[in-house]
C-alpha cells in the first residue's frame, strides 16, 4: 500500500487539483488542495488558515447553490491566486496533461518541496507520458488513473524504506539484507536421532569419544551441557 501511488497523499493532492481544472464547481477537491502540503509549502499559507477560511463558508455553502470556494477564495486571495491559480485557470484547455502536470510541479516547487516524494511524482508524470494518446485531456486520463489496476500502480523505488511482500517462488534468486517469513514453523533437531528418541551428539576427547544424551531436564543442573545445546542448536 505505501507504494501504491493512488495512495500517495501528494499524489490525492495533485489530482484533486486537475479534478478542479476539470470542473472548476468541484469545490471538494479545490478544498482538497487548498487544505494538502503542496498548496501550504508553496503559497506560505498554513493548513490551518485554509481550514478556517472553508469553515466560515460552511453556511453559505449549505444555502447558495451557485456559491463556488474558488471564487471566494480568489477574493480573499487575490495576489496568491494570480501567482498560483490563475494561468492555470484562464489556459487549462490548451494544455496537454503531461504540460500540464510539469507546469503543476515547477509553479509549486514540487520536486525541491519533497524530494523524497520523487518517486510517486514521477511516476504520475510517466503514467500520463504513456497514455497521452489514448488520454489526451484531464477528464479522460483521471478516468483512467482512478480505475487503474495492477503494476502500474506501484512505484518501483530500488532503495525505498518499504517492506516488499513477495511469495517465496517469486523472490528466488533475489537478495535482502533482511527477509521476514511470517507463520515459518520450524522444528529444529538439535543432534543426530531417530524418530521420537532423544538427541546425541558425539565428542571427541583425549583419544576417546563420548556420546552425549541431551534431555532437556539435564539443563537445569549442567551449566556445560547447556552451552552444549546452545551451540548444536545455533549449528542446526
Amino acid at each position: 500500500r505505501t507504494l501504491n501511488v493512488r495512495e500517495n497523499r501528494l499524489i490525492m493532492e495533485i489530482a484533486a487539483f486537475l479534478k478542479f481544472l476539470d470542473s472548476p464547481a468541484d469545490n471538494v477537491s479545490f478544498a482538497q488542495f487548498i487544505l494538502g502540503d503542496i498548496f501550504s509549502a508553496a503559497a506560505k499559507i498554513t493548513s490551518e488558515e485554509m481550514h478556517n477560511f472553508l469553515f466560515k463558508l460552511r453556511d453559505r455553502l449549505r444555502s447558495e447553490k451557485d456559491l463556488y470556494v474558488y471564487t471566494e477564495f480568489r477574493r480573499q486571495y487575490e495576489p496568491v491566486w494570480e501567482e498560483f491559480f490563475d494561468g492555470f485557470f484562464k489556459n487549462v484547455g490548451l494544455y496537454p496533461p503531461y504540460e500540464l502536470l510539469v507546469s503543476i510541479y515547477s509553479k509549486f516547487q514540487c520536486l525541491n518541496n519533497f524530494s523524497q516524494a520523487q518517486g510517486f511524482l514521477m511516476h504520475l508524470l510517466d503514467l500520463i507520458k504513456k497514455n497521452e494518446e489514448d488520454h489526451c485531456d484531464i477528464e479522460s486520463f483521471l478516468n483512467y488513473f482512478e480505475h487503474l489496476e495492477g503494476d502500474g500502480l506501484y512505484v518501483h523505488i530500488a532503495d525505498s524504506d518499504a517492506v516488499r511482500m513477495t511469495t517465496v517462488h517469486k523472490a528466488k534468486g533475489l537478495e535482502f539484507p533482511v527477509v521476514i517469513l511470517p507463520f515459518l514453523g520450524m522444528d529444529i533437531q538439535v543432534g543426530t536421532s531417530s524418530e521420537n528418541q532423544q538427541s546425541y551428539i558425539m565428542r571427541e576427547e583425549d583419544g576417546a569419544i563420548n556420546l552425549l544424551k541431551l534431555k532437556e531436564k539435564y539443563y537445569l543442573f549442567s551449566e556445560e551441557l547447556t552451552q552444549i545445546r546452545r551451540a548444536e542448536y545455533k549449528k542446526a
